[in-house]
This record gives structure tokens, sequence and C-alpha cells, in this order.
């Protein structure tokens, strides 16, 4: 998440969706000051304003889950782990495209709370936790980018209400008699030329790859890598569509999937998104140091960047544990080009 200081106006880049309540508070890198943030909007919070405590008992204590909550929720965590990782945003928050602002905030905040590691702590291993918070993770990206496509869904809304109704068309002229309509040439048609250009499919293709239609996404990325096989962008979408589609078929081409990544590094090597892709793909296929090279090579190049602290952080937390299940290791980041376009 991008915050600005309302000190200084310094461009801060946070990891927001491991903040535990409604609000968190940040100290800006360049005036130092300190202030609080909303989870949700990004936006700075004025003094005196309250965000919703915890759940607590009589005595202020937080409230657990029972026993048995706790016991369902270890049995399935693995599966839901593996399969929301590879959902798109709309679907992991169980939306349409039709869904308004409020219902997507609902969602957001219920998945929020069920995935909150603070609810867990001490009943769960420390892989579990692990994977309780990158499940938060990926329910906070999904609701910022469903976020996004709704604001603009309602700017382009409301743009249309205010839009100035055209001008009458003006009056035809008299038609012209046969005696007296001189007599011209028939035309020749012309071929007007095609609006369509290449950046055409790739929108569709982002929009497809959001929403989950990886078939329609994985087809518009392979138009534009035809067109175009120099553009790196191109070859790392198809390469993301290739992924996730294949992921969810249980048959990933791997080959074909690395090829477009390493082809978009020859030929643009600071490509931050290519480095986390190959990362991803290298955790789908079991190899984490593979992963955790890729992932290091993207924030060096962009220090910043929330997935790639994120993912380092994870293998960290995996090489000092226990060993790791082979479901934890082949997670990998599918969400992370949604925003990109």
């Amino acid at each position: 998440m991008r915050v600005i200081c309302p000190n200084c106006s310094h461009r801060l880049e946070v990891d927001a969706v491991l903040a535990t309540g409604s609000t968190f508070r940040v100290r800006c890198s360049k005036c130092e000051d300190r202030f609080d943030v909303d989870r949700v909007t990004g936006e700075p919070v004025q003094a005196g304003g309250t965000s919703p405590e915890p759940r607590t008992d009589a005595v202020g204590a937080p409230v657990p889950d029972s026993e048995e909550q706790i016991v369902a929720f270890r049995a399935t965590l693995a599966a839901k782990h593996q399969s929301l990782m590879i959902l798109g945003d709309l679907e992991l928050l169980g939306l349409d495209e039709t869904c308004s602002e409020a219902a997507a905030r609902h969602a957001f905040l219920g998945l929020s709370e069920q995935y909150d590691p603070t609810r867990y702590e001490g009943q769960l291993s420390a892989h579990e936790l692990a994977m309780v918070n990158d499940l938060r993770a990926r329910v906070g990206r999904a609701f910022q980018e469903v976020s996004v496509l709704l604001r603009a869904r309602r700017e382009r809304t409301a743009a249309v209400r205010v839009a100035p109704a055209p001008p009458p068309a003006p009056p035809a002229p008299p038609a012209a008699s046969p005696a007296s309509a001189p007599s011209a040439p028939s035309a020749t048609p012309v071929e007007e030329p095609p609006t369509s250009s290449i950046a055409d499919p790739f929108e569709r293709g982002t929009r497809a790859l959001k929403s989950g239609k990886l078939a329609e996404a994985r087809e518009q990325f392979a138009r534009c890598v035809k067109a175009d096989p120099n553009r790196p962008d191109y070859r790392v979408k198809l390469a993301v569509a290739l992924m996730r589609s294949g992921a969810e078929e249980k048959r990933v081409d791997f080959q074909t999937v690395e090829s477009h990544f390493k082809r978009a590094l020859e030929i643009a090597p600071d490509h931050v998104d290519a480095w986390l892709g190959l990362g991803a793909m290298w955790n789908l296929r079991g190899h984490p140091n593979k992963a955790a090279h890729c992932f290091k090579q993207a924030q060096a190049l962009d220090p910043g960047n929330v997935e790639a602290t994120r993912e380092i952080r994870l293998y960290q937390m995996r090489k000092k544990g226990s060993a790791s299940s082979t479901s934890a290791r082949k997670t990998g980041l599918f969400g992370f080009l949604r925003k990109r376009g």
C-alpha cells in the first residue's frame, strides 16, 4: 500500500495487510513524523479518530476460538492455502463484477478476521501461522485490486452522468430533383483502417487475469507476444496466465513458463515483475532456494516491494523452523501482477 506522509508529502510503501486493527502507526522515513493510517483506504487518520477494538470478554481478555473451531480450521488450512492463492481477486472474495464497494469491504473484513494470526497464537505451529499470514496478505491484495476496479467503474459512471448532451444535428439540405442533379461517377468504397491495436488485447487480457478468466487471458497475451515478441511485459503476463491456469488444471508447462520469464529478463534485466514471476514459478516447482534468489533480485531492484519482502520473510521463517510441507513450498505469487498494466 502506498501512503503519503501528511507532514512532508513523502510517499511510503508499507505492508498494510499485516496490521491487525483498522488503523496502524507509520513512521515517515524522511521527516521521522509518526501518524496513523486507515488499513483499508490508506489515508492518514485525523487525531481523535477511533478504531474498533478486538473481541474481548468482560475483563478485557481476547476471546479465543473454541477448540472445535481450531481443530476444523487446522484440518482445512493447507488446502485453503493452496486453493486461495491461485483464485482471482473477485473469486477469492466471493464476489462478481456487479458487486458494490460496500459488499467488497464487507467480504474483506470477514476474511481478514478469519485469517487474523493473533486469533491463533499459541494454538497453531509456526509453519501454520506463516500460512495464515500468507492468506491474510492475499486477501488484502485482492481487496485493494477489487477496490481499484470498483472506483474506476464509479468514476466512469459519474462521468457519463455529467457528460453534456450532444448538440442537435443541422437540418439536411433539400434533395435535388433527378432532372437537375448532375450525374456523378460511382465512388469506389474506401476501406477504413482497423481501429484495434495491440493495446486492446493487452487490456482485455489484464482484465481477464484479474477476474480469474484464465483461458481468455492466455489467448489475449499470446496475441500480444505474437505481435511484439520483444515486449517483456507481454511475456511476463503470458507466463503468469499459463502458470495460474496450469496450477488449476494440475499440469503446468514449466518449460514454457520459464522460457517466457527468462526471455523477458534478457530483454529487460531490471524487470521486477519478471523476477517475482520467476520466483513464484520456482516456489511452485518446489525449489525454495532458487525462488529466494529471484525474490532477492526483485528486492534489490525495488527495495520497497511488498511482495519480494514478504516472500523472503516467509522463506527465512520456513528455513529456521521445522521441515516445510510440499504444499507450503508450492504456493507462488499469483496475484502480484494484477495491479500492473
